[in-house]
Formats: C-alpha cells, structure tokens, sequence
C-alpha cells in the first residue's frame, strides 16, 4: 500500500502514483484534491502522471458511494435480477445514489409478488423523444396472465411512496418479452 494523490481537472482524474501501483477507480468532486490507498498491483515510472476517464460528480461524491453501488448490485445478481448493460445501470446509481436506499426493496417486492420464474431485467430506460432516462425493473414472462398490469399496480402501491424527493426514478412495468435467459450465468 501506498499514497497516491488524486486531483481532477476538465480532462478527467489526475493521478500522481509512486512505484508499484496500479490505476484504480475513484470518484472525486471535480476541482477537489484527495489523498487515499491503494493497491499495489503493477509497476509504473516513479512519479509519472496518468490520465484516465472517470466520471466526475458536479456535487461531489465519494468512494463509499460507488461501494455502496456494488454491493447492491452484487446483490441483484445473487437474487436474480438480470441486468443487461450493467455499467449504464451503476453510472445512473453514481448520478442518483438516492434510490440505491430502495433498489433492493423494489426488486424483493416485485420477486416475492411475481415468484421465481419470470425474468426481472434492471436497464436504464432512454426515452427516444425527451431527454429523460430512468431505472426500469422489466417483468418478463413466457405467458402472461391477464392480471398482469393489476400486479404491476400492486407492486408499484408498495414502492413509489419511498420515491418521494429522490433525484431519480424507478419504474416497475412490463414490455410483454418473453425472457432473455435460462440460467444465473448469463445474469
């Protein structure tokens, strides 16, 4: 281990890194500087300045932040819930840390409604006619049961109150797909 300085600039994250160390993701306030630790896990030139891409939070952030992210994820993926394009997923979660408090209560309320074998599929929704994009939990079955936007409803009863002055959204809803996987492995 060794101390390594952060600092960001327009172009991204700067690091400044002694001998042995490897580049490492940080989030950190565009225009704050930081001292923190990390690993040591390749050799690169004493004092030699990389520049990497990073994203850089206008209102600050922090590494417990993007911890928290992970761990919520790792979760997701050990109760099922598939997500496709996982880096758009944490990036929304960087910008909306709020609503990582209620991501693993929404999924558990719609798995304990909808049961074992439909595919629950986290993405973030683009809509293709406004500037907006949201988290979406996507229902998909192989057969539909006519009730099926009856228990999106109930699902959403139970959930959307916790949205409440958060940043971002969240919405449980269907696109009548059939699943797109068999197995945890392709989760």
């Amino acid at each position: 281990m060794a101390n390594v300085i952060l600092s960001s600039t327009a172009e991204g994250v700067k690091y400044i890194l002694s001998p042995d160390l490897k580049q490492q993701d940080y989030i950190i306030s565009k225009g704050e500087t930081i001292q923190t630790t990390i690993s040591v896990y390749a050799s690169i030139v004493p004092s030699q300045t990389i520049w990497f891409s990073a994203n850089i939070l206008p209102f600050g952030g922090s590494v417990g932040v993007t911890s928290q992210i992970e761990e919520v994820l790792k979760q997701l993926h050990q109760d099922w819930i598939r997500i496709p394009k996982p880096a758009g997923v944490r990036d929304y979660l960087v910008r909306y840390p709020d609503l990582t408090s209620i991501l693993l209560f929404v999924c558990k309320i719609a798995r304990e409604r909808v049961g074992v074998y439909p595919e629950l599929s986290l993405e973030v929704y683009c809509d293709p006619e406004i500037e907006d994009e949201y988290l979406t939990l996507y229902i998909r079955q192989d057969y539909y049961d006519e009730d099926i936007l009856d228990t999106i409803e109930d699902i959403r009863t139970q959930y959307e109150v916790n949205l409440t002055g958060k940043s971002g959204w969240l919405l449980v809803t269907t696109d009548f797909r059939p699943p797109r996987l068999n197995s945890k492995d392709e989760l």
